[in-house]
């Protein structure tokens, strides 16, 4: 014989639901009393440039150009089937 199981009360889902809602309200109105009267958005420009579209992308005339980024080359892989030693580092 299977046991049964057991029974909703649905008294207790009504409680639940109503304890969660309410939870959720009071969550809520704190988050915007905190959001606009505690610590409202800042007015004042942010204090971070502008993205580089905005900006003029073009060297001034009396700047120098920018050095180039470091350039990464890696030895030939060897034939297949055949085996090769591992690279070594450059120890400083």
């Amino acid at each position: 014989m299977a046991a049964k199981p057991p029974a909703l009360n649905k008294a207790l889902l009504r409680f639940l639901l109503k304890v969660n809602l309410i939870g959720m309200s009071l969550v809520l109105a704190a988050s915007i009393v905190v959001h606009t009267v505690i610590h409202p958005p800042r007015a004042d420009p942010p204090p971070y440039s502008p993205p580089p579209t905005a900006q003029d992308l073009w060297p001034v005339g009396g700047s120098p150009a920018p050095l180039p980024g470091p350039t990464f080359t890696f030895p030939p892989l060897p034939p297949p089937g055949q085996l090769s030693t591992l690279p070594l580092l450059p120890v400083r």
